[in-house]
């Protein structure tokens, strides 16, 4: 009797030890699944926006921006007071500007014109 109750028990700890394993292996295999999720070129593009984003929002009152602006429907000014906002801007404000504008860019053609990546 004493064989049979340590061969069961042996068989419970290679089981246990089978399940620690498989949980170990799947977590690597969700965390590399997640990590290629993350590094998705496309992804990486939309966290650059979001950071130069996040930099316009911090830096700049768009709320005050907008208050200050023309009415919408006169373009010329509309045109003249952004213009000039720009130029007497701070230089972080504008590179943010422009990495904006040519990350949408990118984004866009990689959504509509590009094949998907593998």
């Amino acid at each position: 009797m004493n064989t049979n109750n340590h061969n069961e028990t042996r068989s419970e700890f290679y089981e246990s030890e089978r399940i620690a394993l498989r949980q170990r292996i799947m977590r690597r295999v969700y965390l590399i699944w997640f990590a290629k999720k993350l590094l998705y070129p496309r992804a990486v593009k939309a966290y650059i926006f979001a950071g130069f984003l996040a930099e316009i929002l911090g830096t700049v009152s768009v709320r005050n921006v907008i208050a200050n602006s023309p009415s919408f429907s006169d373009v010329t000014h509309t045109s003249e007071f952004f213009g000039s906002a720009f130029v007497n801007t701070d230089m972080t404000v504008q590179i943010s500007l422009f990495a904006i504008i040519f990350m949408a860019a990118w984004l866009l053609h990689d959504m509509f014109l590009e094949k998907e990546y593998v």
